[in-house]
């Protein structure tokens, strides 16, 4: 059996276009030491395997007779998935070599596939006599000799089958192997598969070349193990945009689908270009070939930490964790994979960390380590865990971000402030949360503040590809910048399009409804001015699938020639006949998924919310749940694509929530349902053929994705799709895009290839994260495309690659300059040089040369010349060319803190502080927004100052920096402002007297008399007379508010004998009034002493209880308050993902905002949708939580571990 296997394998090993399971990989045997034949009683489950594991398209056996008494010709047999089973003899009178060449030629010919040479002439007793003597050596090395050992006679390979004999012998010596391979290339020096194992031998040798083995590649494309050496550095300048690693490794993976190293491999490599998803899901796929491989399902735990679904992550690491050390104590686990339990240990530490759970993580961790074996080799090899360990221990800012982190997860946004407002900003989760944490407390402003910091800090910013960006999006919409806005969501739907935000999308999309039509139709026209084409049109379809009255001729132009899709009623009856546990609530959920009457946007809130109740819940009957999600999402997308073909409504933006959502149930269900379902459901959507190409390749790529297609159908998938043209065309899981990919970058090495080019990126550019795709195809453009279509693709890779890529922002800039459009080329040639490498920045320079000439862009183009020419602006009070001038200066040189800090200057004189805070921030990490906020008090803009100053308090710890907020706040007549910091300023002991004055005037012109005479007590004292009458006209407008007007006419005389001017003297005269007339003095009003701004404060000091009962007012924003309260999580609830009161709330709140377009509004509804979602739809629930820090508690362990001197990490915290 081995001999014929192997004979087989090396006779079509070098085909160019079919590939065999690996022999080396094929189990021969069952545990019983059985033939596992076509004569096995389980041949049915290993054909099985074959199609669905493997993803074989054809299994083929030979039937052969080796008894000379019941002599017969072979016959190949061979079984398809669909189960057409097809035979092919050979003629009795032939050699046995002959027989089976004359099978194999006539399976090719009717597979219409290359022939083969022919195999060397074998006879039957030639095979038989070489495994009568593989047989005795066999049962020799079972006894215990080695390979040296044996009688060189039968170590001698027979004549005609010298190599097969040569391969089993290495096969069944196991130590000896190798010392074999030289004796096969001694007879066959092409032999692949022993010129592949010498060089895994000569490279654990030390004497061969890592690029030794593109050889044989070359000779035998098909044969998967040499692609698997085929990564790292020595490969580096190969495909440099492609990535030579990623390119063979899926190749591995590919050809051999069962070998868990080779899926285990790509998903290594994926993950090292960010594609994180896909490497999860191939990782998965190792241990779904072998359950026992701990260093798979340890990477699937690694890279759920790095997806950004931390409830998913920290269930994962339970999950599979727990299941490597259940193998490790059952004694199930490999010798070799001694580490994966303390590795698993560790992770389960990792994961409660992430979750802010640090004590907890602590103790896990330490015991891990307890359990390590005191060998040398293991402590030193485990030596990064220590000090990984004594970080958490020790350092004051993971404390302080683990206490945010735990708020987040909690749902307390006061704590998330005050601990990463104390840590460091490190990575997206930080921004994400410290920025929603802003929303939650109503400041809406310093969110923003927050974003352009993030995208500061360590140059290319810590925002990262997903949630972060969205939440900043949000922020962007409340506060007016909207194109910003848009940026942030496309650049994630660009670059995490497998990372289950869409549902998040949806909601934020929801909340562009609070701005007009006539805002959002400027972006999309600016878009499609900027000859972003493609940007522009799927914005429109974002925009009008959710804000009302966008029926206008640019969102037409956007969207391209559409099709009418009219609903056939039979389509849903065709799909709920193949969903046999749903035949009794077929009905309801067809009725509640109905479209409704009016196309307003009240209308689709009503259809998008709480449709799930619909179904069966999964508690109650898990096929009936699984079948309504199935029937739910058919409906709900057929609805989608019909109502996206007409005129924009928010009919339509329902119907995606709802499929979006149906999806989710779906994936969470996927093995309750059968392939009848699925095929049904692709059916539908096969007849939703006329709806754009991209829009319908999208929700197909999402289904495949839930239901996991490719891998758990595997080669079954093509007959479930025969007959579905549409479906066949874009169809298509993992295995198959990384082959499109693969075709695309040999296409694009050939300009007149770039049609097909195009196809295949935009495919995968739709299927693959990260932005590499992007990035890929505008490099393609600009050697082949027309020039009308270049830019339109440069803007898609520079949109992906908003940050640290330089290249699409340079062909951005060149074809906008060429398009007459210099301002904005301008930007985008700033874009490119700031993110440009030291290498890439000359060459970049040299291109853009011309095309900065020919646009007569006055800016020096010498980044010297242009820092002079800024700086003499400046100097001059030409503020906005100084801005340009220093822009480029800073761009050319991005490192040089002297530019970045000019140019931070110029645009804070020139009121645009916010982007100045993104400049400095690289510099500054901490100190950029107090710097900035300076600048614009000296500038005279302090209301701008205000602004930033406040955000910046939030590390305020000396009385200076309070003085410089309360003194910008009092010019800028915020009197609450001035007060709060003014007292703060007090209470750290400053004795300013021109804040004492006007903390002073704050409080009085607050009402807070009190407080005011105790102030105005001080500044009588004083002996200058301009305190002394500040001191004097406060003591008596305090004691007016007090009703005391006898006193406080005292005062005022005095006050008036000093005799004084301006805006005070007009006060005074109006104090003096109302004393007399026996009035309190008038009061200010103040947005921050409003009614909601108190609750937001309560809310922000943690006081949840007396919040949650005003789910009921009439004020959103104290509604939004309630809602946010009730979320929030108490001990007892610590292990479930949402609070009962808060999924009431959520309930209340959904009812009463229908068709709302108030901001607060909105905002409360789309936090009770994500309520509800976290409960019932599942995307990623929150995770389950330990005990907590009190405020004292952290105070005191952060105070302890922040004045321990010498530690590195004093001043930053480092990454988790």
């Amino acid at each position: 059996m081995r001999l014929v296997s192997v004979i087989v394998f090396d006779h079509l090993v070098r085909h160019p276009i079919l590939t065999l399971g690996d022999h080396d990989d094929e189990r021969l045997l069952d545990d019983a030491g059985q033939p596992l034949d076509a004569r096995h009683p389980a041949v049915e489950d290993s054909i099985d395997w074959f199609f669905r594991i493997s993803r074989r398209h054809e299994v083929l056996w030979f039937e052969l007779s080796i008894d000379p008494a019941r002599p017969a010709p072979p016959v190949l047999r061979s079984r398809r998935p669909d189960g057409t089973a097809d035979g092919w003899s050979s003629s009795p009178e032939l050699a046995l070599s002959q027989q089976l060449d004359q099978c194999l030629a006539q399976w090719l010919a009717t597979r219409r596939l290359p022939p083969v040479l022919a195999l060397a002439d074998f006879t039957l007793d030639d095979l038989r006599g070489a495994a009568e003597r593989l047989s005795k050596v066999e049962a020799q090395l079972a006894g215990g000799k080695a390979l040296a050992q044996l009688p060189v006679a039968i170590r001698q390979p027979p004549a005609h089958v010298a190599i097969p004999y040569l391969r089993v012998l290495a096969e069944l010596s196991r130590d000896g192997a190798r010392t074999l391979d030289a004796a096969i290339l001694a007879l066959d020096p092409t032999h692949p598969v022993a010129r592949r194992n010498r060089y895994v031998s000569g490279l654990i040798d030390g004497d061969t070349a890592r690029r030794a083995i593109l050889p044989v590649i070359a000779d035998a494309p098909m044969y998967a193990k040499p692609h698997l050496s085929v990564w790292g550095e020595p490969f580096a300048a190969d495909r440099p945009i492609e990535n030579m690693g990623v390119r063979h490794q899926g190749i591995a993976a590919s050809l051999m689908p069962a070998n868990p190293y080779a899926c285990h491999n790509y998903s290594l490599q994926l993950a090292e270009v960010g594609r994180r998803e896909e490497s999860y899901r191939w990782a998965d796929r190792a241990t779904v070939a072998a359950p026992q491989f701990g260093a798979a399902h340890l990477d699937c735990v690694r890279r759920l930490r790095q997806v950004g679904r931390p409830g998913q992550a920290f269930a994962e690491a339970q999950y599979r964790c727990r299941e490597v050390l259940d193998r490790a104590a059952a004694g199930k686990l490999p010798p070799n994979d001694w580490q994966a339990p303390h590795h698993a240990a560790l992770l389960i530490a990792f994961a409660h960390l992430d979750v802010g759970r640090i004590t907890e993580a602590i103790e896990l961790a330490d015991e891990t380590m307890s359990r390590l074996p005191d060998d040398a080799q293991v402590q030193e090899g485990f030596a990064w865990a220590k000090k990984r360990i004594a970080h958490w221990k020790t350092d004051a800012g993971l404390l302080a971000r683990a206490y945010a982190w735990e708020g987040h997860h909690r749902g307390d946004p006061g704590r998330v402030i005050a601990g990463l407002t104390r840590g460091r900003i490190t990575d997206d989760e930080d921004a994400m949360m410290l920025i929603e944490a802003f929303l939650a407390i109503g400041r809406p402003e310093q969110a923003t503040i927050a974003y352009w910091q993030c995208a500061g800090l360590d140059g290319a910013g810590v925002l990262g590809d997903g949630k972060a960006r969205l939440a900043a999006a949000k922020a962007l919409i409340l506060t007016g910048d909207l194109e910003e806005a848009l940026d942030q969501i496309q650049s994630v739907q660009l670059r995490r399009s497998q990372s289950r935000l869409e549902a998040e999308i949806n909601r934020l999309l929801r909340l562009a409804a609070t701005r007009s039509a006539a805002e959002w139709i400027r972006i999309l026209e600016r878009r499609l001015a900027l000859g972003a084409t493609t940007l522009a049109r799927d914005a429109a379809r974002d925009l009008a699938d959710f804000v009302p009255g966008l029926d206008s001729g640019v969102v037409r132009r956007a969207l391209g020639e559409r099709k009418p899709i009219a609903l056939d009623p039979a389509w849903f009856s065709e799909l709920v006949a193949a969903l046999p546990a749903v035949q009794d609530t077929s009905a309801q959920i067809l009725a509640r998924l109905a479209r409704p009457a009016a196309n307003t946007l009240e209308a689709a809130d009503a259809l998008a919310q709480e449709w799930w109740t619909a179904i069966v819940p999964p508690a109650r009957d898990r096929d009936a749940h699984a079948g309504g999600a199935m029937l739910a999402l058919g409906v709900a997308l057929a609805s989608y694509f019909s109502a996206a073909s007409g005129p924009p409504t928010p009919i339509a933006g329902a119907y995606r929530h709802i499929a979006t959502e149906a999806l989710h149930l779906v994936r969470r269900s996927r093995y309750q349902i059968d392939s009848n379902a699925i095929q049904a459901l692709l059916r539908l959507v096969d007849r939703l053929g006329a709806a754009p190409e991209w829009l319908l390749d999208t929700w197909l790529l999402r289904i495949e994705r839930a239901l996991d297609l490719e891998a758990e159908h595997g080669a079954y998938l093509a007959g479930m799709i025969a007959g579905l043209p549409t479906v066949h065309r874009l169809l298509r899981g993992d295995e198959r895009i990384g082959w499109e990919l693969r075709l695309a970058h040999d296409l694009a090495a050939d300009p007149t290839q770039y049609e097909q080019t195009a196809y295949l990126m935009a495919r995968s550019a739709r299927a693959i994260e990260t932005g590499a795709v992007q990035l890929a195809w505008s490099t393609a453009a600009a050697a082949g495309a027309p020039r009308q279509a270049q830019l339109d693709v440069h803007w898609l890779a520079a949109m992906a690659n908003p940050a640290g890529c330089a290249a699409p922002w340079s062909q951005v800039a060149h074809g906008l300059m060429a398009a007459g459009r210099p301002a904005d080329g301008f930007a985008a040639a700033c874009r490119a040089l700031t993110a440009a490498t030291v290498k890439e920045r000359a060459g970049l320079l040299d291109a853009l040369a011309p095309k900065w000439k020919a646009a007569n862009i006055v800016t020096p183009f010498d980044g010297n010349a242009a820092f002079d020419a800024g700086l003499d602006a400046a100097s001059k009070d030409q503020l906005a060319i100084a801005v340009q001038h220093l822009r480029w200066a800073a761009a050319v040189e991005p490192g040089n803190g002297k530019r970045a800090q000019s140019l931070a200057v110029a645009l804070g004189r020139i009121g645009r502080g916010l982007e100045a805070i993104r400049v400095l921030s690289p510099h500054e990490r901490a100190d950029a927004p107090r710097l900035i906020g300076r600048v614009l008090v000296e500038s005279g803009r302090f209301v701008d100052a205000v602004a930033i100053l406040r955000y910046a308090a939030y590390r305020f710890r000396s009385a200076e920096d309070w003085v410089s907020l309360a003194n910008a706040a009092i010019r800028a007549d915020n009197d609450a402002v001035a007060a709060d910091a003014g007292r703060q300023a007090l209470a750290l002991g400053s004795t300013d007297p021109q804040l004492l004055g006007g903390l002073a005037t704050s409080l009085y012109r607050l009402g807070e008399f009190i407080e005011c005479e105790q102030i105005a007590q001080q500044l009588i004292g004083d002996k200058q007379r301009e305190t002394r009458l500040v001191g004097l006209h406060a003591m008596a407008r305090a004691l007016a508010g007090q009703g005391r007007h006898v006193d406080a006419h005292m005062y005022a005389k005095a006050a008036a004998e000093l005799k004084p001017d301006g805006e005070l003297a007009a006060e005074l005269i109006e104090t003096m009034d109302r004393i007399i007339a026996q009035q309190t003095p008038p009061v200010r009003p103040s947005s921050e002493r409003s009614m909601e701004r108190r609750a937001y404060d309560d809310l922000a000091a943690g006081m949840f209880d007396s919040l949650g009962p005003a789910i009921t007012s009439p004020s959103w924003g104290i509604a939004r308050i309630a809602l946010i309260a009730c979320e929030f999580r108490v001990a007892d609830e610590s292990g479930i993902p949402v609070a009962p009161r808060a999924l009431d709330a959520a309930v209340a709140i959904l009812g009463r905002t229908e068709g709302a377009t108030s901001p607060d509004a909105v905002l409360a509804r789309i936090r009770a949708l994500r309520i509800r979602d976290n409960a019932f739809i599942q995307i990623d629930p929150p995770p389950p939580l330990g005990l907590r820090f009190t405020p004292a508690e952290f105070e005191e362990a952060y105070t302890e571990r922040d004045r321990r001197p010498h530690r590195p990490s004093a001043v930053m915290s480092f990454a988790r």
